[in-house]
């Protein structure tokens, strides 16, 4: 019954669209809509990346199949639409998130906790960023705390520099605050802290989450240089499974297509002493060949049931 009633409703609106002759712009709308819901998802919860995408490169060629958009072609050309779309979007949201989300950094022990920068974003002029993080006095345990904190700070090219953060002689309930500003062209960059506990014997290491920082590059500039990644990701990550997918669904549809498209072929022919011949343009052809190869049709075969049982009579009789 529920089935039926979901048929039913599936017609009424493709039919309705039909009719006034917006099918696939309406089509285009709601998939790229379902997308871009998804994709924010993502952009808010990074953990969940690898479902999200996946979610998006099946739903988008199935969802276009519901609207009863089936010709290969026209499938194609729409998913690649979506994602010539979404691929900018990706971009756009994306940097609207990091340009929002300032950070406050912790580890997952209470050792550090509230690392951040001041500026968090700027212009793209070379100038001063400062970077603080309160750290455990227990957790220390020690007296000097000058070589004991850091900061990494990886810039655009991916090389990672380690800072030597000095104490404040700040404390705010049983943390102390360090500190260290450093000189930053333009460009966006990524940062965390981290302990060195060394004693005599062992080496410990805590290190608080990694994050974006600072910005100093405008956001639309930002948008721009990450363009080119955006359009590659969306294409391995989202349009190469709706691809897949289109094309297994062209394949089935092909084959379906050619199955309905046989002609039987009467085996009992031949035991007549006619031998096979195709039903279609009436050439001689061999036993259980598929294919016609003088008209190409598609071939199957039927052994007649009552010739046989007669024949099988007339042996027994014998």
């Amino acid at each position: 019954m529920s089935l039926s009633k979901k048929s039913t409703l599936q017609d009424r609106v493709v039919n309705a669209l039909k009719e006034k002759g917006i099918l696939l712009p309406m089509a285009f709308f709601v998939v790229l809509l379902i997308d871009l819901v998804i994709l924010y998802g993502i952009i808010q919860s990074p953990q969940n990346f690898c479902l999200g995408v996946v979610g998006i490169g099946i739903i988008t060629p199935f969802a276009f199949i519901w609207f009863r958009i089936r010709k290969p072609k026209i499938l194609f050309a729409l998913i690649t639409a979506v994602f010539l779309v979404v691929a900018p979007m990706f971009s756009v949201m994306a940097a609207e998130y990091i340009y929002s989300a300032e950070p406050r950094l912790f580890s997952d022990s209470d050792a550090m906790k509230d690392g951040k920068i001041d500026p968090y974003t700027w212009n793209g002029e070379t100038r001063i960023f400062n970077f603080t993080v309160l750290a455990s006095s227990e957790y220390l345990n020690i007296s000097h705390y000058n070589d004991t904190v850091y900061l990494n700070l990886s810039d655009p090219n991916g090389n990672v520099s380690n800072y030597t953060m000095s104490a404040t002689g700040s404390m705010d309930d049983g943390y102390i605050e360090f500190y260290r500003p450093v000189e930053l062209e333009k460009g966006v960059y990524s940062f965390y802290f981290s302990i060195k506990k060394s004693n005599n014997t062992s080496t410990e290491w805590v290190y608080t989450l990694w994050s974006y920082g600072p910005l100093n590059l405008e956001k639309s500039e930002h948008i721009l240089s990450t363009m080119p990644y955006a359009f590659l990701a969306t294409f391995m990550y989202f349009g190469f499974l709706s691809y897949i997918i289109t094309g297994m669904y062209w394949w089935t549809q092909i084959a379906k297509k050619k199955k309905k498209e046989m002609v039987t072929v009467r085996k009992d022919a031949v035991h007549n002493g006619e031998g096979l011949k195709c039903p279609v343009c009436g050439n001689g052809i061999s036993e259980d060949v598929e294919t016609c190869p003088y008209c190409g049709a598609e071939l199957e075969y039927e052994e007649n049931e009552e010739d046989n049982g007669t024949a099988d009579s007339d042996e027994s009789a014998e």
